[in-house]
């Protein structure tokens, strides 16, 4: 185990030595190469975050619609189980109806399901100190704002966990800027770009997780009731 461990921690030691390398390089560009860069990476930046918001808003449709959806078929649902709708067990469409009800209903747990698990998810990045969110983008780059208390329930008075790691995080925000650099700038800048086009990904990868559980939902409801006139002619014939 320890041999694995200490393989792994080299693997990551030469990747960070890589990373290290080519920021360097970056930074020995000319002055005119580093300031066309740096409007660049600024821009992607800007436009990565605008893909991620449409996403991020069309899994807010799906997860909507799954609620909305699941109040309707478990409501539909106990109507006719219970017999309120005038149907009965003997009748050509209680089984279909009823099958179909419950995949919907099933479909729409499992999305809501996941979309929770995903609005939870730890993501890797934010454990980078050094090549992980940077001060200038994300509060995750200033580890004093992390140490301020976000406590909603009996919120925290004590100066030590609220205004002065403010306080903190402010002296540390404003040395960065004073110390920046355009070389510095642009390291960070393009630093921040790979993460948010990384985050950009496993986005689109929790979107399409969710679009397959409604992909393999429509296929349960077709199969249910295009198989029900086949599964009645095939019992007349029995």
């Amino acid at each position: 185990m320890s041999g694995q461990s200490s393989e792994k921690a080299e693997r990551r030691s030469e990747l960070e030595k890589g990373v290290s390398i080519e920021l360097e390089r970056l930074r020995g560009l000319s002055e005119t190469d580093l300031e066309r860069k740096n409007e660049d990476v600024k821009s992607m930046i800007r436009y990565y975050n605008h893909l991620t918001d449409m996403v991020e808003e069309r899994r807010m449709r799906i997860h909507t619609f799954s609620l909305q959806l699941l109040a309707i078929s478990a409501a539909l649902f106990g109507v006719v189980v219970s017999g309120t709708a005038g149907l009965t067990p003997g009748d050509f469409v209680f089984w279909p109806l009823v099958d179909s009800l419950g995949v919907l209903i099933l479909a729409s747990l499992l999305s809501g399901i996941i979309y929770e698990l995903q609005s939870g998810f730890r993501y890797p990045f934010l454990q980078l100190e050094q090549y992980g969110n940077q001060w200038k983008w994300f509060y995750y780059g200033n580890p004093d704002i992390l140490r301020i208390s976000t406590r909603a329930f009996l919120p925290e008075r004590d100066a030590v966990r609220t205004s002065e790691p403010y306080l903190a995080g402010l002296r540390t925000f404003a040395r960065n800027y004073c110390d920046e650099t355009l070389k510095t700038e642009i390291t960070d800048n393009i630093q921040q770009l790979y993460l948010v086009q990384v985050h950009n990904y496993y986005k689109n990868r929790f979107y399409l997780q969710l679009t397959e559980v409604w992909k393999w939902a429509l296929c349960g409801v077709t199969l249910v009731v295009v198989g029900a006139p086949v599964i009645a002619a095939i019992q007349r014939l029995i």
